[in-house]
């Protein structure tokens, strides 16, 4: 039987996690061993600490940094904040990823703070990068986007990097 919020328009649904029904699927990941990439702004990230803390068997990853959209003084510290809380919950991580789609006339200078700030939030071993590609095609190439990466993470050992770049990937979805 269909959500009665998608057939009765005066219902409208709820907020994906307040649905009791998303809610109790979602206890279903860890059974099969999979993980949750969760996809949220900074003002979701509140609530999402409530999901995860009532799921600490399931491992989430925040996608796309975070989504550092707004870029003004109050987004940014709103984006930091998040993260901050974010990191406090364990089975959390992050995939460095999809930059572009907030500022599509990136340098490494203005990526510089969100990966930096990314990686001091929730440490080498909680942060891996991915390419959001083909979305981020309509903002640079990939060996661009690759290269960045490469150079903004320089001053790390080789094993950190090797952890940013592949480790970290490859346990949390179990590659």
């Amino acid at each position: 039987m269909l959500h009665e919020s998608l057939v009765d328009p005066d219902k409208p649904k709820p907020a994906l996690m307040e649905d009791a029904v998303w809610r109790r699927n979602l206890k279903l990941l860890h059974k099969y061993g999979l993980s949750f990439d969760l996809q949220v702004y900074y003002q979701q990230m509140d609530q999402t600490c409530k999901i995860v803390g009532a799921n600490p068997d399931i491992q989430f990853v925040v996608c796309h940094t975070g989504q550092p959209a707004r870029r003004d003084p109050v987004g940014r510290q709103g984006w930091k904040t998040g993260m901050r809380l974010l990191a406090q919950m364990p089975n959390v991580c992050v995939k460095i990823s999809g930059l572009g789609m907030f500022d599509r006339h990136w340098t490494m200078d203005s990526l510089r703070p969100f990966v930096q700030e990314t990686i001091e939030t929730f440490g080498v071993d909680r942060c891996m990068f991915g390419s959001n590609f083909p979305v981020d095609g309509m903002m640079s190439s990939y060996s661009n986007l690759w290269n960045a990466y490469f150079r903004l993470t320089a001053h790390y050992s080789a094993d950190e990097r090797r952890q940013l770049f592949f480790e970290n990937a490859k346990r949390v979805y179990r590659l």
